[in-house]
């Protein structure tokens, strides 16, 4: 088996056994992956390994959904929307009471150094202006009002998590809300070490 088939086939098994689920249709792409490497169609491989990459997609952004609380405070939640563009996915979650809507909008960076881009806000947030940092449940964190909306960004590691309201100087209540959020848990698992 030459070099190319070897880290492939490599790859692909390591994305199985990280993964967290093994739907049937995984199977079924993997197996033909394995059949087109073995043919040397290296373009109809990588076709459907961009196939498989989806099929996982779909089952991570399922399980950062389920980890999302039915609940945030008084806040009743909707159902969850997920946007993927270039590596980055966004999990988008609202929370309404009454009137009231808290968006929740959750976006993992990826791979290939965009998770470094959650860390230069975090930087970014302590050498600001200090009374809008601060830290919850030991993440970084950014509170800001611009007209009448506020909103609080979380730092995790390659990944942000953004709670945003249309009321004026709730940032602190903002806080108070991320503070029932699984936040550890949504960080250790973003990281693969579920």
């Amino acid at each position: 088996m030459s070099m190319n088939r070897m880290g492939i086939a490599a790859g692909l098994v390591c994305v199985l056994l990280c993964g967290t689920g093994r739907a049937d249709n995984i199977d079924d792409l993997m197996e033909k992956i394995r059949q087109y490497t073995d043919a040397e169609n290296y373009p109809k491989a990588l076709e459907e390994v961009t196939w498989l990459r989806k099929e996982i997609q779909t089952l991570n952004t399922g399980a950062i959904t389920t980890m999302l609380p039915a609940k945030l405070g008084e806040f009743g939640g909707g159902d969850a929307k997920v946007e993927s563009v270039m590596g980055m996915t966004s999990v988008q979650k609202p929370y309404t009471k009454g009137r009231e809507t808290v968006n929740l909008n959750l976006t993992q960076m990826g791979s290939g150094g965009m998770g470094g881009i959650a860390g230069l806000g975090a930087m970014a947030a302590m050498m600001g202006n200090s009374q809008n940092a601060v830290r919850i449940l030991g993440f970084t964190a950014r509170i800001q009002a611009q007209g009448n909306t506020s909103k609080l960004t979380v730092f995790l590691d390659g990944a942000t998590l953004e709670l945003r309201i249309n009321r004026a100087k709730t940032g602190l209540a903002l806080k108070t809300l991320a503070e029932q959020l699984p936040l550890k848990e949504l960080n250790t698992y973003m990281r693969g070490q579920k």
